[in-house]
């Protein structure tokens, strides 16, 4: 096990409002250990950010302890907590009129004495980290030209440039596309183990968390902080305890959600089960209220058979052949509906004009 880098016993977060406390979470004990990647699950309003703060600083706890490589942290002076932590927050709106460089550049703040100079290896690292994010081909651009993704990206990239050991990060993919997302993530976990940092984020992509972290804090209201990997977190059965709601199931082996369409009617399905076409029409089917099955004799089918086609049957015979899975849901549910008329007057004897 690595070693520890911050430690809370018994911690109480919230404000003070009036002289009067107003706390958010309490009780909280848990370890971040060093060179790892921890995130902080947990639904909106549960204390996430207010815990964030606290770890960080920027607010005092209302109780309990906060460990940083085993001193208390208010036995810290500021610059000396600058030089041990760099912190990215969600809002970086107010920054304008500078360039990405110079932003960026900001970090080595802590190092570069009264005048704040860069010197040549200052810039270079400046550099370095403006590659690493991803954010070259801009860093000449004023941070008012740039979509909030880029902005956080540069922000990133400010942080890792105050080359401190802690990084702690409020919600640093939430203005992110998809594949930037899952490409942040992977680069922060990278960033944990090539360079030796401890990374200690917020977040509410579970899925992307579970896959990439190394340990996960888990905090709700009523439940409190449950912490550990994700995989012994999921072996548990803690994952589903916090988060599974109704329509939502955990896949355990993949570490991730899926929801659970209700369905109303059913349709035999046949064809070539280990296809990918045959897999993808029984989930557009489940997301269209139609469950397939496969174990019952019915007038209407749809054959799969693996070959790029999607094939409708009635009564035995073919009546639509398409090549996407948009056509198949456009005629299947009438013809469903059509059948099933047809059975209930044939059943009570009644003409087509009845």
């Amino acid at each position: 096990m690595d070693k520890t880098a911050i430690e809370i016993k018994g911690l109480v977060t919230g404000y003070k409002d009036n002289k009067e406390k107003k706390i958010i979470s309490e009780n909280l004990s848990a370890t971040i250990y060093s060179h790892e990647l921890t995130c902080l699950l947990g639904p909106n309003g549960a204390g996430k950010s207010t815990l964030l703060r606290t770890l960080a600083g920027f607010q005092p706890a209302l109780g309990g302890t906060i460990e940083i490589d085993g001193m208390d942290i208010k036995s810290y002076k500021s610059k000396d907590l600058a030089r041990l932590i760099s912190v990215v927050l969600t809002d970086n709106s107010g920054i304008k009129n500078m360039t990405v460089s110079d932003v960026v550049a900001m970090g080595r703040a802590p190092y570069t004495g009264f005048w704040g100079k860069l010197k040549e290896a200052d810039k270079v690292y400046v550099d370095k980290c403006i590659d690493w994010v991803g954010i070259s081909e801009f860093k000449y651009r004023k941070m008012q030209t740039l979509s909030d993704g880029e902005r956080q990206k540069v922000m990133i990239a400010k942080a890792i440039a105050q080359d401190t050991p802690i990084i702690f990060m409020d919600e640093p993919t939430a203005y992110l596309d998809y594949p930037s997302k899952i490409q942040m993530m992977l680069l922060l976990h990278r960033l944990a183990k090539s360079l030796h940092k401890t990374i200690f984020l917020s977040t509410h992509d579970l899925e992307h968390a579970l896959q990439v972290a190394d340990n996960i804090w888990m905090l709700d209201k009523d439940k409190g902080l449950t912490t550990g990997s994700p995989e012994d977190l999921t072996a548990l059965g803690m994952i589903e305890e916090y988060f599974n709601r109704d329509g939502i199931t955990y896949d355990r082996e993949h570490c991730t959600f899926t929801i659970a369409h209700e369905t109303s009617r059913e349709v035999v399905v046949k064809g070539n089960k280990d296809s990918l076409e045959y897999k993808l029409c029984c989930k557009a089917l489940i997301r269209n209220g139609i469950m397939p099955v496969d174990d019952r004799e019915d007038p209407v089918k749809v054959m799969v058979p693996g070959d790029g086609t999607y094939r409708l049957i009635e009564n035995g015979e073919e009546i639509y052949n398409v090549n996407r899975i948009e056509y198949l849901l456009g005629t299947i549910v009438p013809t469903i509906v059509k059948n099933q008329i047809s059975a209930i007057r044939e059943a009570a004897n009644m003409t087509q004009f009845e």
